[in-house]
């Protein structure tokens, strides 16, 4: 278990520098399912928005786990990856609202030009 944990630890800690572009690729993903939503692209968002939680989630565990390593200091690459993760923590809830708000919109909508 230890073995796998610092495995995972490594690849996580390679990845680290390009922790931004790998977020930012993932709301490129989200905003671009968002403007060109069809009521078939739906799932992929819940997907999506599922999948960046996820991410972050194991990438903060993985890279600060003081089961692996004692971090005694954090880098300055370390406070913005923090800064960074709280950010897209709070955008992701209030843009998740937001778009979830329009889903709803755009279903009542859909379906009473349907019944006409």
């Amino acid at each position: 278990m230890r073995e796998v944990l610092k495995l995972l630890t490594s690849i996580i800690d390679n990845i680290s520098p390009y922790f931004y572009y790998i977020v930012y690729l993932f709301y490129l993903l989200y905003i671009a399912l968002y403007l060109g939503l069809d009521k078939k692209y739906e799932k992929f968002l819940l997907r999506l928005k599922t999948s960046i939680r996820i991410f972050i989630g194991f990438f903060l565990i993985l890279h600060f786990n003081p089961l692996v390593k004692n971090k005694l200091t954090l880098t300055e690459l370390d406070r913005r990856i923090i800064l960074s993760s709280g950010i897209v923590i709070i955008l992701d809830a209030g843009i998740s609202a937001l778009i979830e708000e329009k889903l709803q919109t755009y279903k009542n909508k859909y379906t009473a030009n349907k019944t006409i």
